[in-house]
């Protein structure tokens, strides 16, 4: 049976995630994407809290790097906006015109307190899946991917691009890991590479959620490995989800063993994913926020649990 209710909020906190029309865009083909709703969150230049400038930079650069041939494969141009250190807000941003495929990472976001240079890398991430998350998509011809789905994106492909050429296993050792993100990790792989590279994603995760959690000012608990959400919803959702739903979709994403170079696809669910459509039970997107296409046997509803 499905759950209906859990003590933690299910449903999103926002109704919209990427508006149409926004005054930073001329093109009616265009949309705005932010990583959370608008807050009053403002960390200026000067606090000393959070990351430096340098490393900031660095974190853009490595995207930068990482996905420029790609987007262009796509028939884009990867644009990251150089010019956001200063901003004090917390927030970040992807958007198109044209051809260009912006992301834009506001200074306050770095310079939140507890963010770390994974946290910051997950961030971006993030805005690169509104634009090569594929399906579901926003139900307009912007081509860019739902919320959900750009969470998704982030731990199952990007963050492992990103991390590929990395000692992870060095990198985790350095890390206190949960002990439910060891056992997933470990069970759902097999090297000691793999096993620490979904292990390191899943951490960013933590990192980030925390920070979406205390952006949004939830009237929850934390975010937390332990506490998915239970309800599930009845149709496809394309907001910005409460921050354990989106801790639950950027774990789920770590845990899929499809490999990262497998693209995913813009009209069908299946490609390049872990999905309940195929019948896989493990590391596919989570239904505090998606719906499947095809009917889920009882045996996968009842694994999923």
């Amino acid at each position: 049976m499905t759950h209906l209710f859990t003590s933690r909020q299910a449903l999103p906190v926002v109704l919209t995630a990427c508006l149409l029309y926004s005054p930073f865009i001329t093109d009616v083909s265009d949309a705005l994407c932010d990583l959370l709703p608008a807050n009053y969150l403002s960390f200026p230049v000067g606090l000393n809290t959070g990351l430096s400038e340098a490393e900031y930079n660095q974190v853009l650069d490595e995207v930068d790097a990482t996905f420029g041939s790609e987007v262009a494969n796509h028939g884009g141009k990867l644009m990251i906006g150089r010019r956001q250190w200063d901003k004090p807000e917390v927030n970040a941003h992807a958007f198109r015109k044209g051809h260009r495929w912006h992301i834009e990472v506001d200074g306050g976001t770095a310079r939140f307190p507890s963010m770390t240079m994974d946290g910051l890398r997950l961030v971006v991430c993030h805005e690169l899946g509104h634009h090569l998350g594929g399906y579901p998509q926003y139900d307009d011809n912007t081509k860019m991917s739902i919320e959900g789905q750009a969470d998704y994106y982030a731990t199952l492909k990007c963050m492992r691009k990103l991390f590929s050429g990395d000692d992870n296993v060095a990198a985790v050792s350095r890390m206190t890991v949960h002990p439910l993100v060891r056992e997933k990790c470990e069970m759902q792989f097999t090297t000691d590479q793999t096993r620490a590279l979904c292990i390191r994603n899943a951490m960013a995760s933590e990192v980030l959620a925390i920070v979406l959690h205390e952006s949004t000012h939830e009237h929850t608990l934390k975010p937390s490995f332990e506490t998915p959400v239970a309800r599930v919803v009845s149709s496809i959702f394309e907001g910005h989800s409460n921050s354990q739903c989106r801790l639950d979709t950027f774990f789920n994403g770590s845990l899929c063993g499809v490999d990262a170079n497998e693209d995913m696809n813009s009209a069908q669910p299946e490609p390049g994913t872990c999905s309940e459509e195929r019948g896989d039970v493990h590391g596919v997107r989570p239904r505090c926020w998606y719906k499947p296409l095809k009917p889920t046997s009882h045996r996968i509803i009842a694994a999923l649990r």
